[in-house]
């Protein structure tokens, strides 16, 4: 919280919700609020993520907003660059490594193939893109509801503005959902149904960007030791469609070997070497 009190660009409202902590985390907002007139704090019970940012939408008096999780922690002229970046012409600034302006639905083609951060941190939104509860999704999606949010928030915007700034610091916590996950055919599949039905409320054919996204999922289950039927219904339109898309060499493994246990191999092999490269990078 210090981190984003003391930011050189002040006039801005901080909203803490505690999503039912059973720590002493409601005291220490409680405390912040005595302290400090721009805190306002909501008490709630454990409802998730995805609704803690909706009680802090609606309650939210400002025309940008931007999400801190947690853990992480601002550099001081996070708020100023990103409000400066985003103009007078932007609905949506991104914190990345260089500056430029994509339309919406370039956008929304980089985010399901993984070509940028997907996460609502590192982002600055127009409220008025996040009213009726666009960021609403199942409490049971609890990894990629951040990608299902921007797709429904890129939906309704005109553009994103990439804006260069390292001013969000992402904390590595080991007990976090992402680090805890079990991976499952069946949550797979439940992520992959909100995906698609985020991308209902757009005529724009958006198949070949969820052919990545649909490889990428089954890819990741082999890499976990889920063996994945070839037969179900998602996974033989991802191989009927696979001709002319440009495919990694591990795209080629999934797609081409039968073996299931020979393609775990091979795809933990490459990993391992993935991981052999970047170390010596560095």
């Amino acid at each position: 919280m210090d981190s984003i009190l003391n930011q050189t660009f002040n006039d801005f409202e901080l909203i803490l919700v505690n999503d039912g902590s059973t720590d002493s985390s409601g005291e220490i907002c409680d405390n912040y609020h005595l302290m400090e007139h721009r805190i306002t704090v909501y008490h709630g019970e454990n409802s998730g993520v995805t609704r803690a940012r909706c009680i802090g939408v609606e309650h939210s008096k400002g025309e940008y907003i931007c999400f801190v999780d947690a853990d992480d922690y601002l550099l001081p002229y996070y708020l100023e660059t990103m409000l400066d970046g985003i103009g007078h012409s932007g609905d949506i600034a991104y914190a990345a490594s260089g500056n430029d302006i994509i339309d919406n639905i370039t956008a929304i083609r980089m985010l399901l193939r993984n070509l940028f951060d997907w996460g609502l941190p590192t982002k600055l939104y127009k409220k008025t893109l996040l009213v009726n509860k666009v960021l609403d999704t199942p409490r049971k999606i609890n990894i990629g509801e951040d990608l299902i949010g921007n797709i429904k928030i890129c939906l309704k915007a005109k553009n994103v503005v990439f804006v260069k700034c390292d001013g969000y610091i992402y904390t590595m916590n080991d007990d976090s959902v992402t680090h805890t996950r079990k991976f499952s055919l069946a949550y797979e599949e439940s992520f992959l149904n909100e995906v698609e039905k985020a991308l209902k409320g757009s005529n724009i054919d958006f198949t070949d960007d969820l052919w990545v996204l649909k490889l990428r999922c089954w890819k990741n289950l082999v890499l976990h030791g889920i063996k994945v039927d070839s037969n179900k219904e998602w996974v033989r339109w991802v191989i009927d469609n696979a001709r002319g898309k440009k495919k990694t060499i591990g795209d080629k493994v999934i797609l081409n070997i039968t073996s299931f246990y020979l393609a775990y191999l091979v795809l933990k092999a490459i990993e391992l070497c993935k991981s052999v490269i970047k170390y010596k990078c560095h």
